[in-house]
């Protein structure tokens, strides 16, 4: 019976060491698969993306990628991004993608960068450029040409060297131009801050046109009050003052449909003149 029970150890020793020795080996193949494992190489970026062109309303910029290193292919998406006058707070502009952006009004104040986002099997790494300057606004159109000499009834002679004329005074196929505008404050910062606009209307041979009737429709309609039908001063400007209501968004910018006519003219026919503009919401 004790020899027995002697073999019954010996054998229970033997599979106890036989298992050890299988779990020993498992594992050193485990740890020879795993070195042999090529290690991942998701896209580096080595060289920043970069930035070239004017940073002014209407200009085009153009982005360059940076260089990159890590397991090819490499598959590259450009996005620009609009940040608030500091740099910061970026986000992608809706629709701007590629190599290239012309920058718009919303961009006005703002600064704007490039994002790179580069992707292989190994994984996806963003990448981003330096913000460009404060955008600015386009250039005005330049001041229209003096008149002729004489000059039709009602003219004045400004201090300025220009002439001013009644609206009366412009008919077919002369008309009305919305030749300059101004904003203040812009960017508006504030919902509390009263909008002052202003404009000023000349006609195609130079003059200066007062009392012109001049009407604002900002846009969307319920971001500011509607302000009234205005006539222009001796200096063909029309000033009309707006408020911000509680529907204007943080960020954006308020269209501004402007039309000037004269008295007696349909407001459709005539000489009378229209134009789009826009100003900055860059609320606090």
């Amino acid at each position: 019976m004790s020899r027995i029970r002697t073999l019954g150890r010996t054998r229970r020793r033997l599979g106890l060491a036989s298992a050890l020795v299988a779990i020993a080996g498992l594992a050193t193949f485990a740890a020879i698969g795993q070195a042999a494992s090529p290690a991942a190489e998701p896209p580096v970026n080595s060289s920043a993306p970069t930035i070239e062109g004017k940073a002014q309303q209407g200009q085009t910029l153009f982005g360059d990628r940076g260089e990159w290193a890590g397991k090819r292919p490499i598959d590259y998406n450009l996005y620009w991004q609009r940040c608030d006058q500091n740099g910061a707070s970026c986000a992608n502009i809706g629709g701007a993608t590629g190599n290239r952006y012309t920058l718009r009004g919303a961009d006005v104040g703002n600064r704007v960068r490039l994002r790179v986002q580069a992707t292989n099997t190994d994984g996806r790494v963003n990448a981003f450029s330096q913000a460009t300057a404060v955008v600015a606004a386009a250039n005005q159109p330049p001041p229209p040409p003096p008149p002729p000499s004489g000059g039709p009834a009602g003219a004045i002679k400004l201090p300025s060297g220009e002439t001013s004329i009644p609206d009366s005074s412009v008919s077919l196929p002369d008309r009305f131009i919305i030749s300059r505008f101004e904003f203040s404050p812009n960017p508006l910062r504030s919902r509390s801050e009263t909008i002052t606009a202003r404009f000023r209307v000349t006609d195609t041979r130079g003059y200066v046109i007062r009392n012109a009737l001049v009407f604002v429709t900002p846009l969307p309609y319920g971001w500011t009050s509607q302000p009234p039908e205005t006539l222009t001063d001796t200096n063909g400007w029309a000033t009309v003052e707006m408020r911000a209501t509680a529907s204007l968004p943080r960020k954006a910018a308020i269209v501004m449909f402007v039309r000037a006519r004269k008295h007696g003219d349909n407001i459709l026919a005539g000489v009378s003149s229209r134009r789009l503009v826009q100003m900055l919401v860059a609320l606090a």
